[in-house]
C-alpha cells in the first residue's frame, strides 16, 4: 500500500521565457506544460469514482482530487490534462475513492509519459488498473 500523505496539489509552475534569451537557450513552451502526461481515465468498475488523486511517485504528498464536485459514473471516461510538470516527469501513482463510502484504491508507478489511457476495473471489492 502506497504511503502518502494527504494534502495539498502540487504548486503549479508558471514558467516564463525572458525576452532577452539567446535563441539557442529558449525552451519552447511546450517542453514546459507537461501535456506528455495527459490522459483518459476509464471507469470500467461497478461502482461510481468519487475522488481522483495524482502525484508524482516521488512525492509523499497526494494531490488533490482532481475531478472536483464532479463524480466519474460507472462505465464513463473523463480526459485529465496536466500543467507545470517537466516532460522528464514521467511516473505517477493514482488513487480513487469508491463513490462516496470512503474506500481508496491506489495504484503506483504508473508511467504517463507513454500511457495515454488508465483504466479501472474491480472483481468484487479488488480493483484493478490496466492500459486501455
Amino acid at each position: 500500500m502506497l504511503k502518502k500523505i494527504a494534502g495539498s496539489f502540487l504548486a503549479l509552475a508558471i514558467v516564463g521565457v525572458s525576452s532577452f534569451a539567446v535563441a539557442d537557450t529558449t525552451v519552447e513552451p511546450s517542453q514546459l506544460d507537461g501535456n506528455n502526461q495527459d490522459f483518459t481515465i476509464w471507469n470500467a468498475t461497478d461502482f461510481d469514482i468519487g475522488e481522483l488523486h495524482v502525484s508524482l511517485s516521488s512525492n509523499p504528498r497526494w494531490g488533490e482530487d482532481i475531478l472536483g464536485q464532479d463524480v466519474l459514473p460507472a462505465g464513463n471516461h473523463t480526459h485529465v490534462t496536466f500543467h507545470g510538470y517537466k516532460p522528464s516527469d514521467c511516473i505517477f501513482d493514482m488513487r480513487i475513492r469508491k463513490g462516496n463510502d470512503g474506500k481508496f484504491y491506489d495504484v503506483s508507478g504508473v508511467n504517463l509519459c507513454e500511457i495515454d489511457d488508465v483504466a479501472f476495473t474491480n472483481d468484487g471489492d479488488h480493483v484493478t488498473f490496466h492500459k486501455k
